[in-house]
């Protein structure tokens, strides 16, 4: 899980946070809750859920290598 620059839509759930607005699709919201942001200034931003990765880091992996994360 990652975090990108985006526009918030009608699929969207924004939190605002400080100085900051995350949106996250509702749908994602659902697999993935509870979703956590941490902010450290020497690493920036880490972004953690309760989806469970494979060992590439992404969830929508199958087993024949394919990957549509």
């Amino acid at each position: 899980m990652a975090l990108a620059l985006d526009e918030q839509k009608e699929t969207d759930n924004a939190y605002t946070f400080g100085d900051f607005t995350f949106v996250v699709d509702k749908a994602l919201m659902t697999t993935a809750a509870p979703i956590k942001v941490e902010f450290d200034q020497h690493y920036g931003f880490t972004v953690s859920s309760s989806m469970k990765m494979d060992s590439s880091g992404c969830s929508g992996c199958s087993s024949g290598g394919s990957c549509s994360c």
